[in-house]
């Protein structure tokens, strides 16, 4: 029975670790909120826990994504319905929201992903309202002058950047599509994340402004009001989604289930 209690521990280490998550769940409501001075950065937020079991004493093997993490600073991972990219070092984000440059130097290897920050992409109608967004390096020599825009705004929180463009105003459709999905992505985030929306919709992002801001402490962005470029000591863009109003727990940073995610609704 011992045995069987471990494996299947081992089991849910694994795959708690093949999406990545904070070191072990978290009571939201528990845990006090960070000031200023002690941003909360992504890579703590996103660390992928290593596999357990290091053969003939070998440290325990990292999952591909954290050792992609590790390395580039950057990783994506996609399935049958969503895609969803990480970065845990600083971004810029385009006044068209159109690109997301990653802060890099001369030496590291080079970035590029075109993404489509929607959960839910198997409906490939919906999907032409969704505009894409390329993941690019930009060059930063502190030495020489940058190419890049300057930082109108410098945030001390991550950036979650996804679409608001196919809010097509059937409660099931939002709640399965954008809703819970927004909850699996950053509820572990303890609310200290800033969203970025693209395809904004003022009357869209209206109707579920109360569950925005549960998720996040701060005002949802549109930098294409103000034409300004944005920047984040790092950044998930695209949104995570299991199936049809569903909660795969080991596959979510805190093991949230049906059941929290209700009681954040009636919170």
């Amino acid at each position: 029975m011992a045995s069987h209690r471990r494996q299947w521990m081992n089991h849910q280490i694994k795959q708690r670790a093949y999406y990545g998550l904070i070191r072990k769940p978290v009571d939201q409501d528990s845990v006090p909120k960070s000031n200023g001075d002690e941003a909360i950065q992504i890579e703590s937020l996103w660390v992928h826990s290593p596999f357990v079991g290091g053969q003939n004493g070998a440290p325990p093997p990292k999952g591909e994504d954290r050792i992609k993490l590790d390395n580039r600073g950057f990783s994506c991972h996609s399935d049958l319905h969503s895609d969803l990219c990480v970065v845990n070092k600083p971004v810029k984000v385009d006044k068209n929201v159109s690109t997301v440059y990653i802060i890099s130097y001369s030496n590291q290897s080079q970035v590029e992903r075109l993404i489509k920050p929607y959960a839910f992409q198997d409906d490939q109608d919906a999907m032409e309202r969704v505009s894409p967004i390329r993941i690019l390096n930009e060059e930063e020599d502190s030495s020489t002058n940058s190419s890049m825009a300057p930082c109108r705004f410098t945030h001390e929180v991550p950036a979650v950047v996804f679409s608001s463009g196919v809010f097509t105003g059937n409660q099931f459709h939002e709640i399965d599509e954008i809703i819970i999905p927004l909850f699996i992505t950053t509820r572990h985030f303890r609310s200290r994340l800033k969203f970025v929306i693209t395809d904004f919709k003022p009357w869209r992002v209206s109707k579920y402004r109360k569950i925005l801001e549960r998720l996040s402490h701060y005002e949802v962005i549109n930098p294409a009001v103000n034409g300004s470029v944005h920047c984040f000591p790092g950044a998930v863009v695209g949104l995570k989604y299991h199936d049809y109003l569903a909660f795969n727990m080991t596959n979510i940073p805190g093991g949230y289930s049906t059941f929290d995610f209700r009681n954040f609704l009636r919170q």
